[in-house]
């Protein structure tokens, strides 16, 4: 009895293995066919299953909107954001800032702005069939924020005409009077201000180039009695982005783009312009950072996805043959 115990429970000992044929398995011309036919089977499922992993296509994308509680700052230069501005008539053709109506700071502090050139359109779409726009010099300066934040750092585009018997604007550059302002913006051939942003697209079938930064022209028709102030928010687009073929490999980008603009209007009559103390501005553009960021994040198929999933469904064709195979057998 004790001798039957320690027989039961032994996992050493030798399995018992019978021949037939020089093998173990019972064999069959048509069990040949029929393994030659899974092996065409196997072929087809890894080219229907595994398309997408060898042509890289269709891949797992989730995309999320986060709200960090605090604001980013940016270095404001070309290769971070880039903006540029001009008036233009109702046909679209640009017009020289001649009598200098545009001034542009970030805070209190005024910035110069030139005539955009190729330097400023390195890496950008946007240099052909524009004529002149103004690009500020921003200099690599901190943006960023907004009037919650502990730190503001905030970018203004005004268009404004200079007070009563004054030649030249705060910053010491020269400005226009209200009554050449007035003849500028005759309404028989009205103007535009033109302000040229960035704003991201995400195309997650591009397989070298989901995220792009294309630019838009966002313009207005200018007078001098309704003065509009449009504050625009920027938003961060951060992608993580997965292409590898056996083991992950993933890749990080982030760019901004402009997500919203909010408006506002003020009327003022000709008796309220020639008022001293008066608002001198007719146009304002104010430029903001949003704590808001998109979140995407994009996987592509694995070689282990293709066997997990092919090798199931050959798992299946396999027992079904073998079924098959010894009922024909017997």
């Amino acid at each position: 009895m004790i001798m039957q115990i320690f027989e039961d429970i032994d996992i050493i000992g030798s399995k018992f293995h019978f021949y037939q044929g020089k093998t173990q398995k019972r064999k069959t011309i048509f069990g040949g066919f029929l393994t030659i036919f899974m092996l065409v089977i196997s072929f087809i499922l890894i080219i229907l299953f595994g398309d997408d992993f060898f042509t890289r296509t269709n891949p797992v994308v989730t995309m999320s909107v986060e709200n960090d509680l605090k604001y980013e700052f940016i270095d404001l230069k070309k290769e971070n954001i880039f903006f540029a501005f001009r008036i233009e008539d109702y046909d679209g053709n640009s017009e020289e800032d001649e009598n200098g109506i545009f001034r542009s700071k970030i805070n209190d502090e005024y910035l110069s702005y030139h005539i955009c050139n190729e330097d400023d359109y390195s890496d950008i779409n946007l240099a052909q069939n524009y004529g002149i726009l103004y690009c500020p010099e921003l200099g690599g300066k901190k943006f960023g924020g907004y009037w919650d934040s502990p730190n503001l750092y905030y970018f203004e585009i005004q268009i404004f005409f200079c007070e009563n018997g004054t030649k030249y604007s705060i910053n010491n550059t020269k400005c226009t009077s209200l009554d050449t302002l007035k003849e500028f913006l005759n309404q028989d051939n009205p103007k535009f201000f033109a302000f040229y942003y960035p704003f991201i697209e995400f195309n997650p079938l591009s397989y070298s180039n989901p995220i792009i930064k294309r630019y838009k022209n966002y313009y207005y028709i200018l007078s001098y009695r309704l003065q509009r102030n449009d504050d625009v928010f920027l938003k961060k687009t951060i992608m993580s982005d997965d292409k590898g073929w056996l083991f992950n490999n993933y890749k990080n980008y982030s760019v901004w783009g402009v997500d919203s603009f909010r408006t506002t209007y003020t009327y003022y009559s000709d008796d309220d312009l020639n008022k001293e103390g008066s608002s001198t501005k007719i146009y304002e553009i104010n430029l903001y950072t949003s704590m808001e960021k998109n979140y995407y994040s994009r996987y592509y198929m694995k070689i282990q996805n293709v066997i997990a999933v092919v090798g199931s469904l050959i798992n299946i064709v396999f027992y079904f043959f073998q079924i098959l195979s010894a009922f024909c057998w017997k």
